[in-house]
C-alpha cells in the first residue's frame, strides 16, 4: 500500500472530473459548459510521527475559457499565489500545546504528464509530533479571507503478539500447514497491511562480490473495525507460500551462493480518514460507477490524516535454511541462528 503514490493519483483524478465536461461539445451553441467561477481548494496531508519531515499539498481546482488541457500544464491554473497562511495547531484534552507554521519548499522531481511538472510547490514542518496529541490544520487565504480547517489524530503504536520478538520464524514445521501473524489493533487505525520481507545475500564466486537482496510477499487489507484496541487482528500465512515465492521470484544462479539473513515483518497502517478515503477513491468492481463523495477538509476537498509504519525483524529457524538448502539450483547455505 503506497500511500503517497495514492494521493497523487487521486488527485490527478479529481482534477481530470472537472476537465471531462468540457472535452465533449454540445448541439446548442448558445450553452455555457462553464458555470460561475468558485474557488475550490484541494488539500492532501498526511502525518507520520517517525518522519523528520511533514508535508502538506494544497492546490485549487480550475475551469475557465479555452483549452484545458493547455491550462492542466500551467502552474497558475494550480497553485495559489503566495497568499496562504498554514499553520498546524497540536492539541491535547483541549489544552493547545503548540502552534507550528508551515514554510513552502519546492520539489522538482515531478515525472511529465497530464499536469504541469516538474516542479511542485508543499507545505512542510520539521516540527516533532506526538500520537497523544491531536493536530488542526487551518489554511487562510490572505486575499479572499477563505478559511480551510481539518482535524486529525495520529495512529498509535501497537504490540505484535505473534511472533513474539525475538523469536525464530519457521516455515517448515512438521504438521503445520500454515502461520498466524496477529497484532493488537492500534488507536485511530484504520486498515493494515502487513509486508513479509525475507532478506538474503548474493555472494558471487569469482568477484566476491555481496549483493543484499529481499523478496516481498503483501497480505491482503485488514481492517481494525475499532478506533480502540480490543482482540487481536491477524493474517494467516501458508507455509508453502514461503518456498514457492522463491521457486517463483529467485533466479537460479551457478555463480552464487546465497545466505538467509532474516525476515522483516512491516506493517503500513492507514488512519480511520486515510482508509475511508481510500476505500471511496478505490477502482469499482461494479457496474454502477457513481461514487459517495469522501473528504474530511472543511470548506475544501481532499484528506487530513495519519499513517504509520512498524517494523519487526526475526531470525529464520534452522529447520527453514535446511529446506532451503534442499531446493535444488538456488544454492542457499546455512548461516547459524
Amino acid at each position: 500500500m503506497n500511500i503517497s503514490k495514492i494521493l497523487l493519483m487521486d488527485f490527478r483524478k479529481f482534477l481530470l472530473l472537472l476537465l471531462f465536461p468540457l472535452l465533449f461539445t454540445s448541439c446548442e451553441t448558445d450553452f455555457d459548459l462553464n458555470a460561475e467561477w468558485k474557488d475550490i481548494t484541494v488539500v492532501y496531508g498526511i502525518l507520520n510521527q517517525n518522519d523528520n519531515t511533514h508535508y502538506i499539498r494544497i492546490q485549487k481546482a480550475f475551469l475557465g475559457e479555452g483549452n484545458v488541457m493547455q491550462m492542466a500544464l500551467e502552474a497558475d491554473s494550480n497553485f495559489y499565489p503566495n497568499n496562504l497562511s498554514v499553520i498546524i495547531e497540536e492539541w491535547n484534552n483541549n489544552n493547545l500545546q503548540q502552534t507550528l507554521t508551515l514554510d513552502t519548499v519546492t520539489i522538482d522531481d515531478k515525472e511529465p504528464g497530464i499536469f504541469f511538472s516538474p516542479n511542485q510547490v508543499l507545505y512542510y514542518t520539521q516540527a516533532v509530533i506526538d500520537p497523544a496529541n491531536d493536530y488542526r490544520l487551518i489554511i487562510t487565504n490572505n486575499t479572499t479571507g477563505k478559511v480551510i480547517t481539518s482535524e486529525c489524530g495520529l495512529v498509535n503504536d501497537f504490540s505484535i503478539t505473534r511472533p513474539v520478538a525475538n523469536t525464530q520464524i519457521n516455515f517448515n514445521v512438521i504438521g503445520t500447514d500454515f502461520k498466524t501473524f496477529a497484532w493488537r489493533p492500534a488507536k485511530n487505525a484504520g486498515q493494515y497491511q502487513m509486508i513479509l520481507r525475507f532478506n538474503y545475500l548474493d555472494v558471487y564466486f569469482e568477484t566476491n562480490d555481496t549483493i543484499p537482496r529481499h523478496l516481498d510477499w503483501t497480505s491482503p487489507i485488514v481492517r481494525s473495525g475499532t478506533t480502540a484496541g480490543s482482540g487481536d487482528l491477524e493474517i494467516r500465512f501458508t507455509n508453502e507460500t514461503f518456498f514457492n515465492l522463491i521457486e517463483a521470484h529467485v533466479p537460479k544462479l551457478d555463480e552464487v551462493i546465497r545466505f538467509p539473513e532474516n525476515i522483516e515483518l512491516i506493517f503500513e497502517v492507514a488512519a480511520t480518514e486515510l482508509s475511508t478515503y481510500i476505500d471511496v477513491n478505490k477502482p469499482s468492481s461494479s457496474l454502477v460507477q457513481e461514487r459517495p463523495e469522501y473528504t474530511n477538509i472543511e470548506n475544501g476537498l481532499g484528506v487530513f490524516s495519519a499513517r504509520f509504519k512498524k517494523t519487526n525483524v526475526h531470525r529464520i529457524h534452522a529447520q527453514t535454511i535446511n529446506k532451503l538448502m534442499e531446493m535444488d539450483g538456488y544454492n542457499f547455505q546455512f548461516v547459524a541462528p
